[in-house]
């Protein structure tokens, strides 16, 4: 969880403010500590694959015709 600074806390934080109505949702003090942990999840995830270093020279996978 170190990964995590307050800026990234904050960013999350105003994710969830943002998001939650436009989805419908209401997100109650009980519940944000875990909505956080799930997107916080997705965050580091996320870092995970655009971090991933690729070469130029690679070629992506063909694609699969029955």
């Amino acid at each position: 969880m170190s990964d995590f600074d307050a800026d990234d806390l904050n960013a999350i934080n105003a994710l969830i403010d943002g998001m939650a109505p436009l989805v419908g949702l209401t997100v109650d003090e009980a519940s944000r500590p875990v909505v956080v942990m799930h997107l916080r999840t997705a965050v580091r995830l996320g870092r995970l694959v655009l971090d991933f270093p690729l070469v130029d020279e690679l070629e992506h996978a063909p694609v699969y015709t029955p």
